[in-house]
């Protein structure tokens, strides 16, 4: 191990353990739920941008920051890995199209216009001033807030292939931004809810406060289960195992599709320049399939628990964070704080406006809000964040707002958000349609989106809602 990857290690060890004492002993920041990677994150920052005009500790400040910047693109590949190793994929389309459609119409209207949004600041203010910028920065808010932190390091990559490394900075940035304005806006939406009898559960008194950071008193909880025996193997080796095989084979696929592309075409062709842009994160979730499904096929599939692999996906996570936002450039978000503002202004009266106003409309009437909370909580920061913001007004999960969420989730994850259309199809489209007409069409299909949620609302279909 070289002396630099070691710095970068305990570099960023001692970043989230001084994150989460930050976390545990703040209240400020146990109000906001701000997770300990962020934190940690946002010191990594700070000290790397002190570091650099020490004089003499400015040499290892850059030779940290170099080491670190190449971390994101590896370990989001390490969480694509993980993916679906976590849980089998057999059920999705059918039962999310029974049970949650209306909850993913409308985390389809919410993306569609965070990209109309990023479109038009990109044609009013970035266009006229720097040309060179591809029309994908309009993708910026879908990327960051809608996708969070593992999204924009995917999105990086693509970036990076467009000739616009600032881009990762940015969607880091925001991605940061967009974690701390939607708890905070998110707890002020619920104490609003709680007062004006929003919630399933009516009208409730007091303010909502943030719980403990650390459960002293409970009882410990597993986080992961083992089958084989420890004199064996290590339980937890086994998953690493796996994880590793899918992260293997998805890398291995690349560089075999790379070295035909090269073959076929020629190594300095246009096509195997453009396919040696595809990122490794697509072909190591290819990669975690195909693990699950052949070890499925010998009978070994339960030795693959979900929780261990989640687990080790959590920390890959937890260093990509840490990772990302120390390396962020100042001067990449320097010549781009007016159009940032803008999108960050726009798209908190934007995503506001779907949980007031549109989740009233398209979703369930009995726990509206509730789903909305979790979509909203998607669509600002991340998934795991509007859970935390759910459970308070919702803590036993049984208004049927967490289910309708998780069976939509195919409709929109592995598409937008992130997803296929994020990475692969948008970037493309955008080079080959103007941005206005792009615009259009996109407000074309949230109206068409709108208008088949009031419909399915109308009907009272309770099928489609689970009940609801």
């Amino acid at each position: 191990m070289s002396n630099t990857l070691l710095y970068a290690i305990l570099f960023c060890v001692v970043l989230l353990g001084l994150g989460f004492l930050l976390r545990v002993r703040l209240r400020l920041l146990q109000i906001l739920y701000i997770p300990s990677a962020a934190i940690a994150g946002v010191l990594g920052f700070a000290a790397v941008q002190g570091g650099l005009h020490m004089g003499a500790a400015g040499e290892v400040t850059q030779t940290i920051m170099k080491e670190l910047a190449v971390w994101p693109s590896w370990l989001i590949a390490v969480v694509f890995a993980g993916l679906l190793l976590e849980r089998p994929s057999e059920k999705g389309f059918a039962e999310a199209l029974r049970r949650g459609v209306r909850s993913g119409i409308l985390a389809w209207i919410i993306i569609l216009g965070q990209i109309a949004i990023g479109l038009l600041v990109y044609m009013m203010v970035v266009r006229p001033v720097t040309p060179s910028v591809p029309a994908s920065f309009g993708q910026l808010l879908e990327v960051s807030w809608a996708g969070g932190h593992g999204s924009s390091a995917a999105m990086g990559e693509v970036y990076r292939g467009q000739d616009f490394p600032e881009g990762r900075d940015l969607a880091f940035f925001l991605a940061t931004v967009g974690l701390v304005y939607g708890v905070l806006s998110g707890l002020v939406l619920v104490n609003i809810a709680i007062r004006r009898g929003w919630t399933a559960k009516g009208k409730m008194a007091g303010p909502v406060a943030a719980g403990a950071a650390v459960d002293f008193a409970g009882e410990a909880r597993p986080v992961a289960f083992g089958r084989t025996r420890g004199e064996v193997i290590e339980p937890m080796t086994v998953q690493v195992v796996i994880l590793g095989l899918a992260f293997g084979a998805g890398y291995a696929m690349q560089q075999m599709l790379f070295g035909a592309a090269g073959w076929a075409f020629g190594t300095g062709s246009q096509t195997a320049k453009s396919l040696s842009n595809l990122p490794l994160f697509m072909f190591t979730l290819i990669g975690g399939w195909l693990v699950r499904v052949v070890m499925e096929r010998v009978g070994a599939g339960k030795l693959i628990d979900g929780a261990s692999i989640q687990r080790l996906v959590g920390v890959s996570m937890e260093f990509l964070i840490v990772a990302a936002i120390s390396t962020m450039r100042m001067d990449s978000l320097a010549g781009y704080w007016l159009p940032i503002l803008l999108l960050i202004a726009l798209a908190a009266l934007w995503c506001t406006f779907c949980l007031v106003v549109l989740g009233r409309r398209l979703l369930p009437p009995k726990y509206w809000f509730e789903l909305g909370l979790l979509n909203y909580g998607f669509s600002t920061a991340n998934t795991p964040q509007g859970m935390m913001l759910l459970r308070i007004i919702d803590p036993d999960m049984s208004t049927g707002a967490a289910e309708d969420y998780a069976v939509a989730a195919p409709l929109s994850a592995p598409f937008v958000g992130g997803g296929v259309v994020t990475i692969a199809v948008m970037p493309v489209l955008l080079t080959k349609v103007p941005a206005g007409v792009m615009v259009m069409i996109l407000v074309g299909c949230i109206v068409a989106l709108y208008g088949l949620g009031r419909r399915l609302s109308a009907s009272g279909a309770g099928m489609l809602t689970g009940g609801g």
